[in-house]
C-alpha cells in the first residue's frame, strides 16, 4: 500500500477491512448486505477499506463501487468484472415483458452506484456492459478509477472478532 492510501486509510477512525474474493450473486441480497454494513459503518464511526484479492464479479464489483468502500484496492491476482444483471424467467408475453422492465431498472439502479463512483457518464457504462461481460485486471482497474490503489496480499489486515 502506498504511503498516499495509507494516510487515507488512517485518519483517526477506526478501519475495517473487507476482502473480496467472490463470483457475485443476487443484486436483492447485495443491495441489502450494502445498506446493512452502511448502517454499522455509521453506527460505529467506520472507515471501511474493500480489497480485491481475487475476483470481484457482479454485484461483488459493484460491492466495490458502493458508497460502503472509503477506500477500494486490489492485489495484483485480482479481476473486476461488470455486467447487466439477469433473470431465468418464464410465463405469459405480458408477465416477460414486466419482467423484462423491472430487470432494465435493476440494471440502470446498478449502473448509477457504478458509473457515478467511476466518475464515468452513465451513458458510457452502460455501453461497456451493453453486450458483453467487462473484465478487467489491476492495470485497467486503476487507470479508470475502479480501485484506488494495490494491496500487498502479506499486509492485508487479517479476520478479527467483533467490532
Amino acid at each position: 500500500v502506498t504511503a498516499d492510501v495509507a494516510r487515507h486509510v488512517t485518519q483517526g477512525a477506526k478501519t475495517l477491512t473487507f476482502r473480496i474474493d467472490s463470483p457475485g450473486g443476487s443484486i436483492f441480497a447485495g443491495q441489502r448486505w450494502i445498506r446493512d454494513m452502511e448502517d454499522i459503518k455509521k453506527a460505529n464511526g467506520l472507515r471501511v477499506v474493500c480489497v480485491v484479492d481475487g475476483a470481484a464479479y457482479s454485484m461483488a464489483a459493484v460491492i466495490l463501487e458502493s458508497s460502503l468502500c472509503d477506500l477500494r484496492l486490489a492485489t495484483v491476482r485480482s479481476t473486476i468484472l461488470f455486467h447487466n444483471g439477469s433473470s431465468g424467467v418464464r410465463g405469459t408475453a405480458e408477465e416477460l415483458r414486466q419482467a423484462s422492465m423491472f430487470l432494465e431498472a435493476l440494471n440502470q439502479a446498478m449502473a448509477l452506484v457504478v458509473s457515478s463512483r467511476l466518475g464515468m457518464p452513465i451513458e458510457e457504462y452502460r455501453a461497456r456492459i451493453a453486450t458483453a461481460d467487462w473484465m478487467m485486471a489491476l492495470t485497467e482497474a486503476l487507470a479508470l478509477n475502479v480501485v484506488d490503489g494495490v494491496a500487498n496480499p502479506n499486509e492485508i489486515a487479517p479476520p478479527t472478532h467483533g467490532i
